[in-house]
């Protein structure tokens, strides 16, 4: 997987906060405070790192599913 970028994935998770999810939104919230206290680097590390686990888990998850 290429690394994402930075807008990319605040709008994913944007989107899924929009929607309702909790988890979404906290990490957002944490984006937003990580990115006033320490600035937009540490902050967009933060974001993508999370975005980058959280799909390999679910591509984990995915392959475990699959029927053999």
């Amino acid at each position: 997987m290429n690394r994402p970028r930075l807008p990319f994935v605040k709008e994913y998770f944007q989107d899924i906060a929009n929607q309702g999810n909790e988890e979404a939104q906290n990490l957002m919230t944490e984006y937003y405070d990580i990115k006033e206290g320490q600035g937009e680097f540490l902050a967009g590390r933060f974001i993508i790192e999370v975005y980058i686990e959280m799909q390999k888990t679910l591509e984990e998850q995915y392959y475990n599913d699959l029927p053999t």
